[in-house]
């Protein structure tokens, strides 16, 4: 069928990877393309202020988990995470970790890090949606960060 508004990863590049790699010639994927008409996205990139790193809720999943923009990689060995006003005092290894209906924040699958809610819609028990703020900090007594190097 005809390729889905919201599934371009499944539905065109995926299959056009897939051709490419055959060898076969990109001229059969469609017409070229001049640079102006490509659309470049800017993503808010996360800051170091002090002893914090600030980021910012991307996108809220169907189940109202939080992704942000703050990588797993940059952040302390014990992070507490903030957001609206809530502190999570540290990371989950898994969702049932915590009791039902209990918020936590995760290493998520996607690279960065995740605030949800057990069996809950994090959005919805917090009141955010996209755009809003996010900062971790090392929890108190905790090594600080891996780098010294601004994110």
């Amino acid at each position: 069928g005809p390729p889905s508004s919201t599934f371009h990863g499944r539905d065109v590049f995926a299959p056009a990877a897939a051709h490419l790699s055959t060898g076969a010639d990109p001229e059969r994927l469609g017409p070229e393309i001049e640079g102006d008409q490509i659309v470049e996205l800017t993503l808010p990139r996360p800051a170091r202020r002090g002893d914090s790193l600030r980021g910012h809720v991307l996108h809220v999943d169907r189940f109202g988990n939080l992704i942000t923009n703050l990588p797993n990689d940059d952040l302390p060995p014990s992070p507490r995470v903030s957001i609206s006003g809530v502190t999570v005092p540290m990371l989950s290894p898994s969702y049932d970790a915590v009791g039902a209906g209990e918020l936590l924040a995760s290493l998520g699958s996607g690279g960065t890090l995740e605030i949800a809610v057990r069996d809950g819609s994090a959005s919805e028990r917090l009141g955010v949606d996209r755009d809003e703020e996010v900062e971790v900090t090392p929890s108190p007594g905790a090594a600080a960060w891996p780098s010294t190097e601004s994110a």
